[in-house]
């Protein structure tokens, strides 16, 4: 869940459970998160958060825009968007541990990897180098930038070598 960093600072919030007190919010989500189940009910119910109504459910694209222009005051996005590298936002921590991890997990061919013997090494070489920020970082220079991606995949590779 992110809100503009001056409503943060000015709050002084960084959890979930610190925007459960400062609400009521009008909130930002795709159409999704309403249904999953890990989504709105249970997010609602296990921080008690205040709604100014109903959500405003939008393409998940148009969330930033919303948060920018002040259509809503939180957004239900991820942690790894592009977009939140270059804005001023504030990713609320999960400090209830709502959300279940959302890590990244590698899936490979067993054929894959007996035709590139190196594989298997270099996906072990990237575990654990990619935090949250690195990936807004990087998801902003393909997305927002527009990079390719086999560039700034090779300059990051390059840079942790």
């Amino acid at each position: 869940m992110i809100v503009r960093g001056e409503a943060a600072r000015a709050r002084k919030l960084a959890t979930l459970s610190d925007a459960a007190s400062a609400g009521p919010w009008r909130l930002g989500v795709g159409a999704e998160f309403q249904q999953r189940a890990d989504g709105l009910p249970g997010l609602l119910k296990t921080y008690g958060l205040r709604m100014d109504g109903d959500p405003v459910t939008m393409d998940l694209g148009l969330l930033y825009a919303a948060l920018d222009s002040r259509k809503v005051d939180m957004i239900a996005a991820n942690s790894t968007d592009g977009p939140a590298a270059v804005r001023d936002v504030t990713i609320l921590a999960d400090d209830r541990h709502y959300f279940p991890p959302y890590d990244c997990a590698v899936v490979v061919r067993e054929e894959s990897l007996a035709r590139y013997p190196g594989l298997r090494g270099a996906l072990e070489q990237l575990s654990g180098k990619l935090p949250a920020a690195t990936m807004r970082h990087l998801n902003q220079e393909v997305d927002g930038d527009r990079r390719p991606a086999a560039q700034v995949a090779r300059e990051f590779l390059d840079s942790i070598k």
